[in-house]
């Protein structure tokens, strides 16, 4: 699943194997190639500055089918700004998506009563 995210996430932001390759300081653009097409996996200090160029999480490479984000963004009307948002949320370690799990569910059950409200009277 690595090389399919691979290829799809360089594809979505407009780089070239070659650029990314560059990027991360490679001789040449088919060790991307490589990566790609499942023919070999990434070193793991690798991984750690795709998913930094990507603005990913390390699991989500791994574990995440990031080709079918796009019909999930479209299914929610996302921002640009939520967008972002979710985008930084993927790059945090667990303990940093629990602490914010926390307060969006703390933030949620203290609006809730007032969404509720609006609702019932529309």
């Amino acid at each position: 699943m690595i090389g399919a995210n691979l290829k799809y996430l360089r594809l979505k932001n407009g780089f070239s194997q070659e650029y990314v390759a560059n990027y991360l300081g490679r001789k040449s653009f088919t060790t991307v190639q490589k990566w790609e097409s499942d023919v070999s996996d990434p070193p793991l200090a690798i991984v750690g500055k795709l998913a930094e160029l990507y603005k990913v999480s390390i699991d989500d490479l791994f574990y995440q089918d990031l080709t079918n984000s796009e019909i999930v963004h479209q299914n929610l009307n996302l921002s640009d700004k939520e967008e972002t948002m979710i985008k930084k949320y993927r790059s945090l370690l667990p303990a940093g998506k629990a602490a914010v799990d926390a307060v969006l569910d703390s933030q949620y059950e203290f609006a809730k009563p007032k969404v509720e409200k609006v609702a019932e009277i529309s």
